[in-house]
């Protein structure tokens, strides 16, 4: 053990790095014994600190107010690993974030806006999508030109569900099979 001991209270006791011929610190760690703070100090300015009654970590932040708190920006060559959500500062209702094993949902406002589940499903203003794509509200798609593909091996077509999925498709318009090489229209609906 190396003790370095303040001279008294509320005094810094710390390790200074200089020069013979410059006596300035050039770099220093130490502590004040006001508060226990642990600073690391580069041209007399603090760089690092670590809170006493915390353990939290500011980087380019004296009060940092969570366990890691970086001012400026941040360069990561390796992986990051989440438990849950990302906040954007200072609001924490909009967040990107992995509800569940294996999904992804975008927040704003306090709503998920876009939900990714394990099927590799993708919801907008649902977060049980049952399609490769489903939309729960109305949906625009603005383009010059051709705007929207349907591309089947046999067979495609645009069904219509306005009792919902569970009360059966009424109505479709496509190529419903392989055989069938014209544009057909059907309502599939009884209306007895």
């Amino acid at each position: 053990w190396i003790n370095v001991i303040a001279a008294g209270s509320g005094q810094d006791a710390g390790i200074r790095f200089g020069s013979e011929s410059n006596t300035d610190s050039k770099a220093a760690i130490y502590t004040n014994t006001s508060n226990s703070d642990l600073h690391f100090d580069v041209t007399e300015t603090t760089r690092m600190l670590i809170d006493s009654a915390t353990g939290n970590v500011g980087i380019g932040e004296t009060n940092p107010a969570q366990k890691l708190h970086v001012i400026g920006n941040s360069e990561i060559t390796g992986d990051i690993f989440l438990g849950r959500y990302i906040f954007h500062n200072d609001d924490t209702n909009t967040w990107l974030g992995f509800p569940l094993a294996d999904t992804i949902s975008f927040r704003t406002s306090g709503s998920d806006r876009m939900y990714i589940n394990s099927s590799g499903n993708v919801g907008i203003g649902t977060t049980s999508p049952q399609r490769k794509f489903h939309v729960d509200g109305i949906a625009r798609i603005e383009a010059n030109g051709q705007t929207l593909d349907l591309v089947g091996t046999d067979h495609s077509y645009i069904g219509f569900y306005p009792d919902g999925i569970s009360a059966g498709r009424k109505a479709y318009i496509g190529f419903p099979g392989s055989t069938i090489n014209r544009l057909t229209i059907s309502n599939e609906f009884n209306d007895d």
